[in-house]
């Protein structure tokens, strides 16, 4: 740990009592038994261990997808040297009904757990424990994944669907939307100090994304681009749901080429964007979205920097 050169971001399970609790997960009869193989136990040790390494080294560390109602407990009172992920699965889902309901598919790294733990996590998001939100778990398709567990892949896609997930938890208010940019946007920039983003503020980087706080969708299948063309939420109804982001490093489309998400906005040919005085430096790409509702996203963006760089201005 010492040798590293960034904040090592850290997956912790215990492999040596996972190792020897295996006989669990070999001897069942379905992937229910996942969560009981891969235990609370297992992630109090891993962690535990963590951190008394990280305190002897001296350097702070980032914990991954935490699952347990024990770790937010103790990272609770670690946050000296220590940063902590959740996803939106671990949030939303729990056991044994996503297990009855997607079987192999409902496998993932660490497990998705029942009610009670899902509920010391939501706490751990109001409370400050959590510091970002992520969402990719190498998904595989249906084709991929038809074996018997154990012998079954663990992954579940999620980076398409954060958004308005989290998004309706904003709506019911139990999530503000100020929390919720922190832990996608702010949270990942001041860990990883990662310079021009995470502000909408002169000379950063111009990503953003477009979001309708009151339109409503279904999560469907067909909706999902990622190549597994599936998702856990499927039938959710949520009210909030991204349908437009601006990427800094965005790459322009060939032509005809579908968009089956959000549409996009990136500056003209792939140009770099970033906030600036310049009232004509963006060029509004919207994949599926009508010109006359692509004009009144560049008017709204037009005013909205326009006003911040006019305060940025008056500060200096």
């Amino acid at each position: 740990m010492r040798a590293a050169a960034r904040r090592p971001a850290t997956h912790a399970e215990d492999e040596y009592h996972m190792q020897d609790s295996f006989h669990i997960a070999e001897e069942a009869t379905n992937v229910c038994a996942h969560t009981v193989w891969r235990d609370a136990e297992s992630a109090r040790l891993a962690t535990e261990r963590l951190l008394r390494i990280a305190k002897r080294t001296r350097r702070r560390v980032h914990v991954l997808h935490i699952t347990t109602a024990g770790k937010v407990t103790f990272l609770a009172t670690h946050k000296d040297v220590a940063t902590v992920e959740c996803t939106p699965q671990h949030l939303i889902l729990s056991s044994p009904d996503l297990y009855d309901r997607l079987r192999p598919f409902a496998q993932i790294n660490s497990p998705i757990r029942d009610a009670h733990h899902r509920a010391k996590l939501w706490t751990g998001v109001q409370s400050g424990v959590v510091d970002v939100f992520e969402f990719g778990h190498a998904p595989h398709t249906r084709e991929e994944n038809p074996g018997t567990y154990p012998n079954t892949p663990s992954g579940m896609p999620g980076v398409q669907t954060l958004v308005p997930v989290m998004l309706n938890h904003v709506h019911e208010g139990r999530l503000s939307l100020e929390r919720f940019v922190d832990l996608t946007a702010h949270g990942p920039q001041r860990i990883y100090n990662i310079a021009g983003k995470g502000r909408l503020a002169v000379g950063y980087d111009a990503d953003f994304t477009l979001t309708d706080l009151q339109g409503t969708r279904t999560i469907t299948d067909d909706w999902i681009v990622r190549k597994c063309g599936w998702t856990p939420f499927i039938d959710m109804k949520t009210t909030g749901y991204d349908h437009s982001r601006c990427r800094s490093h965005a790459r322009r489309r060939s032509a005809g080429q579908p968009h089956r998400n959000a549409g996009s906005v990136s500056g003209h040919d792939g140009q770099e964007l970033s906030f600036g005085s310049d009232r004509n430096f963006i060029t509004v790409q919207i994949g599926e979205v009508q010109s006359a509702a692509a004009k009144e996203i560049e008017n709204w963006f037009h005013n909205i920097t326009t006003r911040r760089f006019n305060a940025f201005q008056n500060i200096r």
